[in-house]
């Protein structure tokens, strides 16, 4: 006599032929349509009672949309801020590094007057070189302070304030195309410049700094432009070293870029601009140092082509 096998007792929740599988399978799909229309007559009631396959495929096709332009959206920012790192870089390379001294180290140097001129005070030079690819435009550099001059008695001497003393870069108009600025010219890559201050100390003094009885100390700045609009500045000090180095040294250099400041007063009916000269900026003075060129050569724009078409003809076989 066979045994029979007994028949599992299904778990709870679980049906046990595959038929009632399908069937509850249906029932979940039924009950998660039923959630869909609801959610469908909650927020979008038009679409429930007229045309529904329509209405839908209007919906998908909406949020498609919005999908795809938040996408393209995404993608033009993130090309927006490639391109803005990308220029930033370019900039970075293409910057002038001006830094105080010559190739050699040599950083300043007394200029001593002849034999002959017993009368004349030493001077300084002070040395800049540009290390960067690019021009650095409008160098300036002037002395904040008097000469200081440290000897053997307790109380410092400062010598009068030098005729060469800073001033900052300065620029204005008026708006009717007249400009008015300080500085110019340029440092070239790859070269030095030097900046010379006369009657800085007396030939006594200078004496003395020879031979390691004294001490002179130069507070100075340093600032310029490149040809991206920005401005650079640098706050030094010069000491110098008795015997036997009889030379000057850097303790300390810092920037001084966020201390530049307008006058009170502009120049009459003149508005001040930023100290360097902006890219737009040199694009206008450019065209009207154009116009002002045929203008003195007494040739007006419109007869320029006929004059050109001439010349080929001219020259034309």
């Amino acid at each position: 006599m066979s045994e029979k096998t007994p028949t599992p007792i299904p778990s709870d929740g679980e049906p046990e032929h595959k038929g009632q599988k399908v069937v509850q399978k249906m029932k979940e799909l039924r009950g998660f349509g039923r959630w869909l229309r609801i959610i469908r007559e909650y927020f979008f009631p038009g679409m429930v009672n007229s045309q529904p396959r329509d209405s839908m495929v209007s919906w998908w096709a909406l949020v498609m949309g919005a999908m795809v332009a938040i996408i393209y959206a995404l993608q033009y920012g993130a090309m927006l801020s490639s391109n803005q790192l990308v220029q930033q870089s370019f900039e970075a390379t293409q910057r002038p590094i001006v830094s105080i001294g010559r190739k050699d180290g040599t950083l300043a140097e007394f200029a001593v007057p002849s034999p002959k001129a017993t009368d004349q005070n030493v001077g300084l030079k002070i040395y800049v070189q540009n290390g960067g690819p690019a021009p650095a435009l409008t160098p300036n550099l002037g002395l904040l302070l008097p000469t200081l001059l440290l000897s053997g008695s307790p109380k410092p001497t400062y010598m009068p304030p030098s005729k060469n003393e800073f001033h900052p870069l300065l620029r204005s108009t008026d708006g009717k195309g007249n400009y008015s600025f300080t500085g110019g010219g340029s440092i070239a890559p790859g070269s030095e410049y030097v900046f010379f201050f006369p009657d800085q100390v007396t030939q006594e003094q200078y004496d003395a700094m020879i031979k390691g009885e004294a001490l002179v100390q130069i507070e100075g700045r340093c600032e310029y432009c490149d040809s991206f609009g920005r401005y650079t500045c640098r706050d030094f000090t010069l000491v110098w070293r008795g015997p036997p180095f009889n030379a000057f040294f850097k303790p300390s250099e810092s920037d001084c870029a966020f201390l530049y400041g307008y006058p009170e007063k502009a120049p009459p009916n003149h508005k001040f601009l930023l100290p360097c000269e902006q890219p737009d900026e040199r694009e206008a003075r450019q065209e009207q140092e154009r116009m002002e060129l045929l203008k003195e050569a007494g040739l007006a724009p419109s007869i320029v082509p006929q004059i050109t078409e001439e010349l080929e003809t001219a020259i034309a076989p």
